[in-house]
């Protein structure tokens, strides 16, 4: 979807194989004008919880995380979420350009799994963070 908006975009891996946090950071810190997004789906202990959060590190990965986040309330309705800036999160924390982190939703609530393993949701989450990366570039 950023290819087709025109986007140079690097992938850290596209298969299931392991990179360290720090190998991700590297290789973001490799671009300049980089961005960096980790997607995620999120897993607790507490089986109730659900929603979309995004987390940031630094005041362009504050903006960045604003602008991905309101397209992914916008677009995917969750009952809750929130951005908040995470020092503890080395990939976040290592990567010298705006970069995020977003949850996509809690696997470990059964209702909000079946939703997340649907094409159509996940289509929906690459859709609103695309809108969200093309208004931070755009808008900033």
């Amino acid at each position: 979807m950023l290819k087709a908006k025109g986007m140079p975009v690097t992938m850290t891996r596209r298969s299931d194989q392991f990179i360290s946090l720090r190998g991700r950071a590297d290789i973001a810190n490799r671009y300049t004008n980089a961005i960096f997004i980790s997607i995620h789906f999120n897993a607790h202990t507490g089986t109730r919880l659900n929603g979309v959060e995004t987390y940031y590190f630094g005041g362009e990965g504050q903006k960045l995380a604003a602008h991905v986040h309101l397209r992914m309330l916008s677009r995917l309705n969750p009952r809750n979420g929130n951005t908040r800036q995470r020092q503890d999160l080395g990939v976040l924390k290592a990567t010298r350009c705006p970069a995020i982190l977003v949850e996509c939703g809690y696997i470990s609530n059964s209702a909000e799994r079946e939703k997340c393993l649907t094409a159509a949701y996940q289509e929906n989450c690459a859709r609103a963070i695309v809108d969200g990366i093309w208004a931070y570039k755009t808008y900033r």
